[in-house]
């Protein structure tokens, strides 16, 4: 039980590193697996009778299609994703940037979590972080290579203070914002949250 839990701790941590690591976002599924006696369907054989009796038979067909599909990384993840994750169990600001990053991600696009509201607290936390990170506003935009004409800093706050989706979770309710905003939002963290992994000296593909 204790190497389970230590196994699947690795893969969470090891999954918040991969979109930095050349891969895209990765989900871990669970899943309960129940055992219960064998039983053996009779649905054909029903099927079978059935058609017998209406005069009709049953005809099954079946064809090949020859179908190729294949897809390659930039660079093996694993390797990049595994020194991430290894700067992230000893230095606690990485691990908890990675953290809000992924869950942010998983509320929204895999409806992880009941709040609706539940993302954009989280994605709100990976700015703030930087903030505290850097010591303020200006230090973090510097560090993080965003120059002064650059507007998606002030425009992500603008945006979830704006829809007030930051106190949401007072009322229960989260505005709605479109989709292709919210994408934007996600792009901007990720970028700079990349950013800041490479200020650490960290090897981000």
């Amino acid at each position: 039980m204790v190497v389970e839990t230590e196994l699947v701790a690795a893969l969470q941590l090891l999954a918040t590193a991969w979109p930095f690591s050349g891969g895209s976002m990765l989900a871990l599924e669970g899943r309960d697996v129940i055992v219960e006696p064998r039983f053996e369907s009779n649905a054909d054989q029903v099927l079978d009778e059935l058609s017998t009796r209406l005069g009709q038979s049953r005809v099954i067909t079946a064809t090949t299609i020859s179908f190729e599909s294949g897809s390659t990384y930039r660079s093996p993840p694993l390797t990049t994703a595994s020194t991430i994750a290894s700067a992230a169990m000893t230095t606690y600001p990485i691990r908890k940037v990675l953290d809000y990053h992924q869950h942010a991600w998983l509320a929204y696009y895999r409806r992880r979590d009941n709040d609706r509201a539940a993302w954009c607290l989280d994605l709100y936390k990976v700015q703030e972080l930087l903030t505290k990170i850097f010591g303020n506003k200006d230090a973090a935009k510097r560090a993080l290579g965003i120059s002064k004409k650059d507007k998606d800093w002030s425009e992500f706050g603008r945006v979830l203070n704006h829809n007030d989706l930051r106190h949401a979770e007072v009322t229960g309710v989260a505005p709605q914002v479109p989709r292709d905003t919210i994408d934007g939002l996600y792009a901007m963290a990720k970028t700079w949250v990349a950013a800041y992994l490479k200020s650490c000296g960290l090897p981000v593909v």
